[in-house]
């Protein structure tokens, strides 16, 4: 056929049949599998093919208007391109839903060549049903919408601190999704003791945080998922969903999954579903996906929280031991120190008179009583001093500043050690220090000292007490050769249990002690410890 020539006879003729022309494109049309029309520029049909026929059961609509005949009106259906084709003199396609049928069609009008007999121009109309290219492209893509959902919350997972935190974050991700519309609410229990035991809600009625903030096992819809491990979809339109709505009314349906890892329920999500909504096999497939990561994360969480606990009560317990074998000792040694005080002290005084008075009634033996007197004293002050070290007196009497002072005076006496000590702090007998934590102190400073006398070398010494509103800090300085911390631990030498034992006091009342020190730059130790109220 010539360009722009008229097809001739290109209607049907009710009497002659169809001509040439007609047969020629009802043959070329019957080829295509899916709906094509020929039409004029006035929507009037000319020839359509096989599936057309089949469809519509209509053998010859040959002058038929197009839009009365396939949509019923007799104005321009919205969906058909060809009148923006006409005035593009180009082919158009769109993309139409039909929502009677729920169903999607490419509509699409391609201009041609040929003219009708009439000289109207001629345009070919292809129809094609897209519907399962379509679900299967939106099931891809909701497909990758769920895997990004999953991989956002398996990474804000990953640095939650708590359980809590962990519910907290699967419903705000889950509700924040709007592809999820359908949920209007969620409720995230964890099991403890036999119950589950609400940790977060968002969009709750008062009535449900009340009624849910611990629920029994086997209990309302929550309770039943927990105690099947089974997951529970519940419309608001299903019968029986009234008895497991936990609100005054049945208007929302339930979304409840369990949290199971490794056969262990440790909690239940229920999300709630608006009225008249359900959840289509995606979106249920999502939330078990979810519930499953979460699950997982709990465990994880879980573990790691009763591990902290028992190391907790361990440590509790094995400072609670520490604790009484020091308050043992420190009444063994205020036992001790009273016994060599009152009783060896007495009874070396009383040898020391009778030393005297057997000097005066021997005049042979003066010289050797003179020289007993000397030893019996020596003695006594030797009984006293260890009384002293084993325990203070004045530490229980007058407090840590004069226990501190005293003992400072003493060794810098016996050792001629230059020492410089300032206390600031509570002086009145009212504002002391806590009992036990004078008592730290002191033995911290004693065992200093001992060390800085025993191994420093140092000719200075600094010790100062600050006390602050909520902690105390001692530090004990010398100019000493200083030594390796580290060597001397490893090493056990007795100055390394030393710093120990005063490690293991500080500790005791949950205080830090920092020691530092080098060879050639003498040594630093510094204790803090903490005052409750």
């Amino acid at each position: 056929m010539a360009k722009d020539r008229p097809c001739p006879n290109m209607r049907r003729s009710a009497v002659d049949g169809p001509d040439q022309c007609v047969q020629q494109w009802a043959q070329l049309l019957d080829s295509i599998p899916f709906y094509v029309l020929l039409v004029d520029d006035q929507h009037q049909i000319v020839a359509w093919n096989r599936a057309m026929r089949d469809k519509y059961g209509i053998d010859d609509p040959s002058g038929a208007y197009c839009p009365r005949l396939i949509h019923g009106t007799d104005g321009v259906h919205e969906g058909c391109p060809l009148e923006q084709a006409v005035v593009d003199s180009g082919a158009v396609e769109k993309e139409i839903y039909d929502p009677a049928e729920d169903h999607w069609l490419i509509s699409a009008v391609y201009p041609t060549t040929a003219k009708s007999n009439q000289g109207r121009p001629l345009f070919l109309h292809f129809t094609r049903d897209i519907t399962a290219e379509k679900r299967a492209s939106l099931a891809l893509e909701l497909s990758l919408e769920h895997h990004k959902a999953i991989g956002q919350l398996l990474q804000r997972l990953s640095v939650c601190p708590s359980p809590d935190q962990t519910l907290e974050e699967l419903v705000e991700l889950t509700l924040g999704l709007s592809w999820m519309k359908a949920t209007c609410g969620a409720a995230a229990f964890l099991v403890r003791d036999g119950h589950l035991e609400l940790v977060r809600g968002r969009s709750l009625p008062d009535t449900v945080n009340q009624r849910c903030s611990r629920v029994a096992l086997g209990e309302c819809v929550c309770g039943q998922v927990a105690l099947t491990a089974q997951s529970a979809f519940v419309s608001s339109h299903s019968p029986g969903a009234a008895p497991l709505a936990p609100a005054e009314s049945d208007d929302h349906g339930h979304a409840a999954l369990p949290l199971v890892y490794e056969g262990n329920v440790l909690g239940v999500v229920n999300f709630y579903l608006g009225s008249g909504t359900t959840l289509n096999e995606p979106q249920r497939a999502y939330l078990v996906a979810a519930a499953g990561v979460t699950a997982a994360a709990l465990a994880q969480q879980l573990t790691r929280q009763q591990a902290r606990e028992a190391q907790a009560r361990a440590t509790e317990l094995e400072r609670s031991l520490l604790k009484q074998v020091i308050a043992s000792q420190e009444e063994e040694r205020r036992r001790v120190a009273r016994e060599l005080h009152d009783d060896l002290g007495q009874a070396l005084s009383a040898l020391l008179l009778d030393v005297k008075a057997g000097s005066g009634q021997v005049p042979g033996n003066v010289e050797l009583c003179h020289r007993l007197e000397t030893e019996v004293r020596e003695l006594i002050s030797k009984v006293y001093q260890l009384a002293w070290d084993l325990r203070p007196a004045i530490l229980d009497d007058f407090g840590l500043d004069s226990a501190l002072s005293r003992h400072i005076n003493k060794v810098s006496g016996r050792t001629g050690l230059a020492i410089d000590y300032e206390f600031i702090g509570p002086q009145s007998p009212d504002s002391r220090l806590p009992p036990e934590v004078e008592v730290v102190l002191y033995r911290v400073t004693q065992e200093a000292l001992n060390n800085v006398v025993r191994h420093a070398s140092a000719t200075r010494v600094s010790v100062i007490v600050l006390c602050h509103t909520d902690s105390v800090v001692l530090m004990v300085e010398d100019d000493g050769r200083g030594f390796d911390p580290e060597a001397t631990a490893d090493s056990g030498a007795q100055s390394g249990l030393g710093i120990t034992g005063m490690r293991e006091r500080v500790g005791l009342l949950k205080g830090e002690l920092v020691l530092e020190s080098a060879p050639g730059v003498g040594t630093s130790v510094k204790a803090t410890i903490p005052l409750a109220g």
